[in-house]
């Protein structure tokens, strides 16, 4: 099949392995496969091993990682809370976490690590199950890539990333020396990577009352000069002080708001105070617990006793003690803090308080 869109730098997507399975299993199996396999094809001649693998659409580098199964992987996030996945490349990728990617840019070559298993006569041994998996995940589920590479279905707000992050450390760190500036891009970047926040840089720029140049335009009419430029790269290569914090706020009029009442106050640089969650809290005595097993409605005050995901069954990370629900559907109920979303949930995993 003639692609729209590419993931082999030569274009020649050839099929080897179709998507098959549930997509309300989220874990693949030998009966589900929860991917393309391709091989690059040019009428008869197999040209497999050493072939780039290139970006479906713009993103941020997500996750390089290695296990036994998929090899050497890259996981690329997208706005829409998508994500598009690459398995089996090659050893030495050009790519690492947190790096803004292009659509067609390489980020890896087509290779044989990992669970590769073929039976192929024509191939010499050493190329055998060379190959490259692409899949695609929407909102953590697994769906069919095909229309992805067709056209029929597209990744949405495919804006420059790195523009996006360039305008909001103008608007909230202009004045900051180099470390102000890294830190504000660490603390979005370490949002993207947290499964409380969106998974790609627009969005989580963009939520809701999260970042007030983008509340009071400022973000609109930003200027980014060459060195908030310069700076945001060497953010985004890997240079980080922010000690996994999530949040930051200017040091004026700090006190007494949310982020000093919710969460634990981590150090302060420049103007800016930063915080991280609360992970401790000594438990109330009988006498003033406040919990209830009554009706919960949208806008009470939740606390979970199990953090598993409604809609895929995945274990997800608690950054607080206390959350909101955001919407309420049967026995499904989205929880989140400060207007963002965190997870839907089970009913029974909540406690009113």
């Amino acid at each position: 099949m003639s692609y729209k869109n590419h993931v082999i730098g030569t274009k020649n997507e050839l099929l080897t392995s179709g998507f098959s399975g549930s997509a309300n299993n989220p874990t693949p199996t030998r009966t589900n496969h929860y991917g393309l396999d391709f091989i690059a094809g040019c009428d008869s001649q197999i040209t497999t091993l050493g072939v780039d693998i290139i970006a479906l659409a713009d993103g941020t580098v997500k996750s390089v990682t290695f296990d036994n199964l998929k090899g050497w992987t890259v996981v690329l996030s997208h706005a829409g809370n998508i994500t598009t996945h690459y398995q089996h490349l090659r050893k030495g990728l050009p790519v690492k976490e947190r790096n803004i990617v292009k659509k067609t840019q390489v980020i890896g070559v087509m290779g044989n690590t990992g669970d590769c298993r073929s039976t192929r006569k024509d191939v010499k041994p050493e190329f055998l199950g060379t190959h490259l998996h692409f899949g695609v995940q929407e909102n953590g589920k697994w769906v069919d890539p095909e229309p992805y590479l067709t056209g029929e279905k597209t990744i949405g707000g495919q804006s420059d990333e790195l523009d996006i992050l360039n305008r909001i450390a103008w608007a909230e760190a202009r004045g900051e020396d180099d470390k102000g500036i890294i830190l504000v891009v660490n603390v979005i970047m370490n949002r993207v990577k947290s499964p409380g926040f969106p998974n790609n840089i627009r969005d989580v720029v963009f939520a809701p009352k999260q970042f007030e140049p983008v509340s009071n335009g400022a973000y609109d009419r930003a200027t980014p000069d060459q060195r908030i430029k310069n700076v945001v790269k060497r953010a985004l290569d890997g240079e980080d002080y922010s000690q996994g914090t999530l949040f930051f706020r200017t040091i004026k009029g700090a006190d007494g708001g949310w982020h000093e009442t919710a969460l634990a106050r981590l150090f302060e640089h420049g103007a800016h105070r930063f915080y991280t969650t609360r992970t401790t809290q000594a438990a109330p005595k009988p006498s003033q617990t406040t919990a209830s097993t009554g009706k919960i409605e949208k806008g009470n005050k939740v606390k979970v006793t199990k953090a598993i995901n409604y809609d895929n069954g995945k274990p997800f990370r608690l950054w607080y003690d206390v959350y909101e629900v955001i919407e309420v559907k049967g026995d499904r109920i989205v929880i989140g803090v400060n207007g963002v979303v965190t997870a839907p949930i089970d009913r029974k995993h909540l406690t009113k308080l």
